[in-house]
């Protein structure tokens, strides 16, 4: 005999727990897709790329597309993630020749836009640094923003890189702020498949800048034209 159920009909409730358990373990597998397959957002510390990319920028590196020449690349390498520029793709020929970075056996063309400032954390505070911003045309047309020499340095500084031809399945890559650019296994050649990912653009800016570059001559932060570039060039 069964039971005879007089009223409404029942309410059937999901319970919450496993509900929110649900959604939690759905969030995390969209998480870990984005960071594998799409994009990421990476938050710098360190001025090794400025003055396109200074420390506390929050920068959005995408997973989809082999670098170029002029590309900012996320590398995983010696046991550290880093952000670096790379200035030569399969094929190419790197050296410097009395502090001029050759490409190619061509001196890659270099024009003085001023100087760029910005702050450096220590253990006292922070550091002001004044830096000579200049731009270089790794392509007709395409320049990336680097910066040189202190301002007002009491010892001149050359930029010294090893010279290399970069084989298949390598790329030479550099930090942009070559005066403070560690000298180590992360700069050079290293294995293309190093490469995480290619940074697309600043999701968030730090407050490490002291003054933003005047109009027409912010450093692109992939290589791409610059509005007015001065003409004068660096000499050697």
């Amino acid at each position: 005999m069964g039971t005879l159920v007089v009223g409404p009909a029942a309410v059937h409730r999901l319970p919450w727990k496993p509900a929110l358990q649900i959604l939690g373990v759905a969030v995390l597998i969209t998480l870990v897709l984005v960071r594998y397959l799409l994009v990421e957002v990476v938050r710098v510390r360190g001025n090794t790329m400025a003055p396109a990319i200074t420390d506390g920028d929050m920068v959005l590196v995408r997973h989809t597309r082999a670098p170029g020449r002029g590309d900012v690349v996320l590398l995983e390498l010696g046991g550290q993630v880093v952000l670096r520029r790379v200035l030569g793709i399969p094929g190419d020929h790197i050296a410097t020749v009395a502090g001029a970075l050759q490409l190619n056996e061509l001196p890659i063309p270099t024009r003085i836009a001023g100087v760029f400032g910005y702050r450096e954390a220590t253990a006292k505070g922070h550091r002001e640094h004044r830096q000579h911003l200049v731009f270089e045309e790794l392509e007709p047309g395409r320049f990336v923003g680097t910066l040189g020499d202190h301002v007002g340095a009491g010892r001149p500084w050359r930029l010294r890189l090893p010279p290399a031809t970069v084989e298949p399945g390598s790329l030479y890559v550099t930090c942009d702020n070559r005066r403070e650019c560690p000298d180590d296994e992360r700069q050079g050649l290293v294995p293309a498949e190093a490469v995480v990912g290619v940074a697309q653009s600043i999701f968030w800016y730090g407050d490490t800048r002291l003054v933003a570059p005047p109009e027409g001559e912010s450093p692109p932060l992939t290589a791409g034209p610059v509005t007015a570039p001065p003409s004068a060039p660096v000499r050697p």
